[in-house]
């Protein structure tokens, strides 16, 4: 293989990791997206199901809907008002479009050099 071939196949390697964080990027934007959405549709009363963990879920009724647990990473759960966690979660979004974004341009350089390198 020539230095040419390794660049080509090195760029390809990068291309598919990147492809992947964004696709990654993108459930979580959508995920987020359906959550900020639902998020005033909460109602006490209502009927839901609450993840009790390993896929298992329980119906459950809602008895207080001013406030939410909202998973902080690492397993930390706090809670919020309803308000507040749609503003977290808001900034939360508007940090994975940026950092889509980004990914977006760095793809868009791979393909770049890709296709100048293969011109050569």
């Amino acid at each position: 293989m020539n230095e040419k071939e390794a660049m080509m196949r090195y760029m390809e390697q990068q291309a598919g990791e990147v492809q992947a964080r964004i696709e990654q990027l993108l459930a979580a934007v959508m995920e987020n997206e359906t959550v900020i959405n639902a998020l005033p549709e909460i109602k006490k009363g209502a009927e839901s199901f609450s993840a009790l963990g390993s896929g298992v879920f329980v119906k459950t009724k809602i008895s207080d809907d001013s406030r939410v647990l909202l998973n902080l990473g690492a397993d930390v759960l706090a809670e919020y008002s309803v308000k507040d966690t749609e503003e977290r979660l808001k900034k939360i979004q508007e940090n994975l479009k940026q950092d889509l974004e980004k990914l977006n341009a760095v793809m868009t350089k791979i393909k770049a050099d890709y296709a100048r390198i293969a011109s050569q």
